[in-house]
């Protein structure tokens, strides 16, 4: 079976959007020992992800703006309240809901587990509710 052009093009393309997405095809981050993770922080500890503690734990969460892929932890600015992608100007909030567009959909939030070392590690293959933390 031959294929058009245009097929070939979307499949291509869609290969190409999906290779810097952390969450793409799965994979996992060592993110440290929680620990290392003060309340009311937000640190990137990886290529698209960053790990965040707040009051209910410890979470972790794509910094892969939704708009054209950039990664605000290399062209933005990450904090526990406010995620700014540089390269359109979309910004989201700590819980990675849009505040302001191009990008039209939320961040993705990730599976967060303790290894029997009690290091951290982020699962990008499995995506959870933006509310699930790691309590610690």
């Amino acid at each position: 079976m031959t294929q058009s052009r245009r097929e070939f093009l979307a499949v291509v393309g869609a290969a190409a959007c999906c290779a810097p997405l952390a969450g793409c095809v799965g994979g996992v981050v060592a993110a440290g020992d929680a620990a290392d993770y003060a309340v009311d922080t937000l640190t990137s500890v990886g290529e698209g992800v960053a790990i965040g503690r707040d009051d209910g734990g410890i979470y972790a969460m794509t910094t892969i703006c939704t708009h054209l892929q950039c990664d605000m932890a290399n062209q933005g600015e990450i904090t526990p309240d406010l995620l700014t992608c540089d390269c359109h100007e979309s910004t989201f909030d700590g819980t990675g809901e849009v505040l302001g567009g191009p990008a039209n959909r939320a961040l993705d939030f990730y599976e967060v587990s303790v290894l029997e070392d009690g290091t951290l590690s982020v699962d990008t293959g499995v995506v959870v509710d933006a509310a699930e933390r790691l309590a610690v």
